[in-house]
Formats: structure tokens, C-alpha cells, sequence
């Protein structure tokens, strides 16, 4: 009997990961419209996505790093103007919508070899371990799906990460 009562606690857990890990996926699948999306022939972008609801206004803006290799590129995120953390409780949103932009720039543009951006840790959290796990998951998902190498490095609050191919 305390086997199968084991074993139905097991099944019950179980479970209830598979809905918990059900729910992050929709939160991930549900970004903002994106209402502006200028791609230019270089593979510099402009991006736009806002909630006025939320008042939520993210900008993803991607530029060649410089003259000497024009397919190395740098990404930069800002929502209401600031590239920290915003505090209004919006990341999942906010990082599914910049997902989104990323992958429609590499499903648009190929002739990349360097996609370097960053991210900064909560104020508030020193180890910080849920924003650097979600933004180093992305930086190796992406690596993987294009058969590339992510340089990671820390410096004070700031991670950089380059996706290298």
C-alpha cells in the first residue's frame, strides 16, 4: 500500500510539472505585436513593439560592431528608453516579444557571423541566477540552432554574450 501511495504522489508531481512547464511555454508564446520592423539590406534593424496598456514601449535596435567585419553585430534592448531592468513585472512578455524580433532577423537575414548583446542582473538579487539562466539559455539556443559557440563574459552586473558561427 505505501508503494502505490508512493507511486500516485510520483504521478501527481509529475504532472503537475508537465502543467507548470505547459504555462512558461504559453507565457513565452505570447509576445507583443510588433509594429515596426525595418530591416535594411546590411542587416541593421529597427524594431519596435508597444503595449500602451502596459505602458510598454521596447525597442530592439541591431547594428553592424564595426567597419572592419561588417557580418560581426551587436543587439540592443531598451524598454521606455532604459536597457536595465524595468521592475514593472513584464519580462516574460517583454523577452518572448524580443525573441520574436530575433528570430524573424535570423530567419530574414543570413549573412551574419557575430550576434553579441547583454544583459544586466536584478539590483535586487545578487546571484540573480533566473535572469542569467533565461538569457544563457537563449544565447545557447540560439548557438545550437545555428551550429555556433557562445563567449560569456561577467563583468560587475553586466553578462555579455557573443553567439559566435
Amino acid at each position: 500500500m505505501l508503494s502505490s501511495l508512493g507511486f500516485q504522489a510520483e504521478e501527481i508531481t509529475i504532472g503537475k510539472m508537465k502543467r507548470f512547464k505547459d504555462i512558461l511555454n504559453e507565457i513565452g508564446d505570447r509576445p507583443m505585436n510588433i509594429n515596426t520592423f525595418y530591416l535594411k539590406s546590411d542587416g541593421n534593424l529597427y524594431a519596435q513593439a508597444k503595449d500602451p496598456k502596459l505602458d510598454i514601449d521596447l525597442k530592439v535596435n541591431i547594428e553592424q560592431e564595426g567597419f572592419a567585419d561588417p557580418q560581426k553585430f551587436v543587439a540592443d534592448f531598451t524598454v521606455n528608453d532604459k536597457n536595465t531592468q524595468t521592475g514593472t513585472g513584464n519580462e516574460f512578455l517583454i523577452f518572448a516579444t524580443v525573441r520574436k524580433i530575433l528570430d524573424r532577423w535570423f530567419d530574414e537575414y543570413k549573412d551574419w557571423k557575430v550576434l553579441a548583446f547583454s544583459s544586466f542582473k536584478d539590483k535586487n538579487d545578487v546571484n540573480d541566477s533566473g535572469r542569467q539562466k533565461l538569457y544563457a539559455r537563449f544565447a545557447n539556443n540560439i548557438a545550437k540552432k545555428f551550429n555556433a559557440r557562445v563567449k560569456r563574459v561577467e563583468k560587475n552586473v553586466e553578462t555579455y554574450y557573443r553567439i559566435i558561427r
